[in-house]
């Protein structure tokens, strides 16, 4: 269980860089955002593929779940740019 908790920290850690990269602000505190109240995540795996041992950011897996997380997040954000360059 210990791979998983460690993917969702380095997923949730991941999602929080891409807002910081793109300077995204909390519409209440004009502070960094880190999220929403909507944010989820859900690690899935097929029982059959190999085993992983952690999830963190210092190891392999880890480090390309946050580049994908990261990508993911920064493309979602730049879908929603309006032609004035603020997110809607």
């Amino acid at each position: 269980i210990r791979d998983r908790i460690e993917a969702v920290m380095t997923a949730t850690e991941a999602k929080a860089a891409a807002l910081q990269n793109l300077d995204i602000k909390s519409p209440v505190s004009n502070e960094t955002a880190t999220g929403t109240g909507t944010d989820s995540i859900a690690i899935a795996a097929d029982p059959k593929s190999e085993k992983i041992q952690y999830g963190g950011k210092h190891v392999l897996f880890g480090e390309t779940l946050a580049g994908l997380v990261i990508e993911a997040v920064t493309s979602s954000i730049k879908g929603t740019v309006n032609r004035d360059d603020k997110v809607r």
